[in-house]
């Protein structure tokens, strides 16, 4: 049987034209994430803990959706490949998961080229628990319509978190590796995760 793997994201922030890494800059944020896969079916718990007074959290929808954009809020992400050793050249999928209880999926046929909609998967069954000190955000992923349940897959996990910063709201990345002197959840490097069947 399956054991779930937990994970936790580091952020990374652009200040003052500089880039620094593994720097929250005082918001007392954590990311965690815990990961689950069997078969083709993939389980994610993030856990987002701190000060959520600080957070912009899109209020939660009463008809979830597929929706764009979802990264210009907080928003909980994953990126899927199915290559044993992802390249710039290697297809891939991206997921995303809003607080709001809405998501979407990409297909890219390479780094950053060829974006679609994945109308294959047609519902992500998202969950949201929230109080003043953690969001907790579970998402049930059937990939069984873009992979081969015997495939060993790469994962790279990230997040988008809005704060209020003392003159404006302002982005924080996260994801587990940030291999470039960028934020860019979809470089191979960051695809860190193997996930065996």
């Amino acid at each position: 049987m399956a054991t779930p793997v937990t994970f936790a994201l580091k952020p990374f922030e652009i200040e003052r034209g500089t880039a620094e890494h593994c720097s929250d800059s005082g918001t007392g944020l954590t990311v965690d994430v815990t990961v689950l896969r069997e078969g083709a079916v993939l389980s994610l718990g993030y856990r987002l803990k701190g000060d959520l007074s600080k957070v912009v959290v899109p209020p939660m929808t009463h008809q979830p959706t597929r929706r764009d954009r979802l990264w210009e809020q907080t928003c909980f992400e994953f990126f899927l490949g199915a290559q044993p050793l992802p390249s710039k050249a290697s297809p891939y999928w991206e997921f995303n998961l809003s607080p709001s209880g809405d998501w979407n999926v990409f297909s890219l046929q390479s780094y950053r080229h060829g974006s679609e909609l994945e109308l294959a998967v047609t519902g992500i069954p998202i969950t949201v628990q929230s109080s003043p000190a953690a969001l907790d955000l579970t998402a049930l992923v059937d990939m069984s319509d873009l992979i081969d349940p015997a495939q060993p897959l790469k994962v790279g996990i990230s997040a988008v978190v809005v704060v209020m910063g003392e003159k404006a709201l302002r982005e924080t990345f996260w994801a587990i590796a940030h291999p470039t002197s960028q934020p860019d959840f979809h470089h191979p490097a960051s695809f860190t995760i193997e996930l065996m069947p």
